[in-house]
């Protein structure tokens, strides 16, 4: 929606979609974050990241570069969030249990699945799910650029390299 918000305000100018939106990130600011009472966590399909950007370009407004900052660098960190989520909510769906069992057979970190096993900076390999892995890779850069992030650009060069030489396969 972030996303469809820009392409519209880009396209005609009106903020119709583009200040509905706004509030609804600078509500998801006030509950996500590393201060006190708010959620230290991250999302589980990377995604917001890369429109975060989008966002900030087109608005200016650097509170919404922070937050997807804050998602990028907040993923892969101890106590991982979504295993914390699912025992304090007692997770009983079906598809997380067969997941969680067949990254254990095939002895694989669960969070491979949605690219939080590591931190963004100790990431080398492209693994788990291929949509989620390119949303987050496309953020990384955004922000490796944004930042000057010598580190993270180089991180970003490695997994494009294990993508195209390793992961990569005509169907």
């Amino acid at each position: 929606l972030i996303e469809a918000a820009v392409a519209h305000f880009n396209a005609t100018k009106k903020r119709t979609l583009l200040d509905p939106v706004c509030k609804y990130v600078d509500y998801i600011d006030t509950v996500f974050g590393s201060e006190p009472g708010k959620i230290h966590g991250y999302d589980g399909h990377p995604e917001i990241e890369l429109a975060l950007v989008k966002l900030f370009h087109t608005t200016g407004n650097e509170k919404y570069l922070k937050l997807g900052w804050y998602f990028l660098s907040e993923r892969g960190k101890e106590p991982r969030f979504f295993t914390e989520e699912s025992i304090n909510l007692g997770s009983e769906r079906h598809w997380v249990q067969s997941l969680i069992k067949y990254y254990k057979s095939n002895k694989r970190d669960v969070c491979e699945y949605n690219q939080s096993h590591k931190t963004i900076y100790e990431q080398t390999e492209a693994v788990g799910h291929a949509v989620r892995a390119t949303y987050l890779y496309t953020a990384m850069a955004d922000y490796a650029r944004e930042y000057k992030d010598d580190r993270l650009f180089k991180v970003c060069q490695a997994l494009w390299e294990n993508v195209c030489k390793k992961k990569m396969y005509i169907t």
